[in-house]
């Protein structure tokens, strides 16, 4: 009796080992998981992060490009409206120097010819 005793005390006792060991795997895996979750959502969050900053500087490079652009043609703009007005302004004066000089001329020659 005390043998069996003893042994069932000692199968008992090996039973109880044995289900520690196993919730002690259990508690070990889930930290693993745990663990293993956190870091993929730390991952996850500096992926999203990085291609967050990369949509911004994509969106700041689009903007200056466009402000560069827009800024190119307005000086390609201007640069024409300056030249096309410098250019109008120097054929009218031309114009009107030619028609004034005409004019003396002719009333040079009315003067001429009366006195004559």
């Amino acid at each position: 009796m005390w043998a069996c005793l003893s042994n069932n005390g000692s199968s008992l006792k090996y039973y109880y080992y044995y289900y520690y060991y196993y919730y002690y795997y259990y508690y070990y895996y889930y930290y693993y998981y745990y663990y293993y979750y956190y870091y993929y959502y730390y991952y996850y969050f500096y992926y999203f992060y990085y291609y967050y900053y990369y949509y911004f500087y994509y969106y700041y490079f689009y903007y200056y490009y466009y402000y560069y652009y827009y800024y190119h043609y307005y000086i390609t703009t201007t640069t024409t409206t300056t030249t096309t007005t410098t250019t109008t302004t120097t054929t009218t004066t031309t114009t009107t120097t030619t028609t004034t000089i005409l004019l003396i001329y002719i009333i040079i020659i009315i003067i001429i010819i009366v006195i004559l």
